[in-house]
Parts: structure tokens; sequence; C-alpha cells
């Protein structure tokens, strides 16, 4: 199956000072806007192209709760990948009886998406590729 880096999420206490560090300071170009979902999220700032990159996110604490889901995205960081067939993903975690979250497309309208917790605890979004996505989207 096809794979790669979609992004990484980190945890800041202020987007815009973040951002601007990576912007100004590394030199990172913030890139042009996501073109799928409901465009800027407040308390998070993109460092990429089309939601690829770097997310910095402040914490919401009460999100799962909000959200109804057992895992909270916003705290600790994570890491997404973005896989050519979201759906067999789905079965070979199900298959292998390790607990996941299918967000369906709850967090970004046009993208659905997993989380999981690997064998070390670390938290890992999952979701089709952003092409893959739009395709389906369209039908």
């Amino acid at each position: 199956m096809k794979w790669a880096i979609h992004h990484v999420t980190v945890p800041t206490h202020d987007t815009e000072k973040s951002a601007a560090f990576y912007r100004d300071v590394l030199g990172l170009d913030m890139g042009a806007p996501h073109t799928i979902g409901n465009g800027h999220v407040p308390g998070v700032e993109i460092v990429g192209d089309r939601n690829r990159g770097v997310h910095l996110v402040v914490p919401v604490p009460d999100m799962a709760d909000k959200a109804g889901i057992g895992i909270n995205p916003s705290f600790g960081g994570h890491v997404a990948i973005e896989v050519s067939d979201l759906d067999q993903v789905r079965r070979n975690l199900t298959a292998a009886g390790v607990y996941f979250v299918d967000m369906g497309e709850r967090f970004v309208p046009g993208l659905p998406q997993i989380y999981v917790y690997d064998p070390s605890g670390n938290l890992l979004e999952i979701n089709h590729d952003v092409d893959t996505a739009k395709r389906i989207a369209e039908r």
C-alpha cells in the first residue's frame, strides 16, 4: 500500500508565535492553504502545503469529551500518515484486535481519518491521501 507522512502535530501555547518561529527563524514556507475542509481552524496554524507539513495546535483539554471519542489528538502531538486505502487499514486493525477511533470526516470534511496508538503508545492519525479523499467526496 502506498503511504506518506501527511503531517506532524506539535502542541503549542501560542500558534502565532510558533508559526513565526517556523516561518521567520527556520525559514519554512507556510505554503498554500489546504483545499479541503472548512478553512482556518482557531488554535491551529499549518506550516506546509495543502494541509501537509507541521500542524501547530493549542491543546484543547475537553476535545475528547466534546467530540465523544476516547482519544484527544490535540495533546502530546502525533504523526499523521496518509494511505492509499484507509478501508484496508481499518480491516487490518480490526483483524488484529487493535482499538482505534474512526473519525470519519468529523474533524476535516473531505478527509476521512482514524486514530490509533502504536504498541509504544504513540498516537497515529491515519487518513486517506488527499486526492483519494477528494475522489470519494465527489461520488
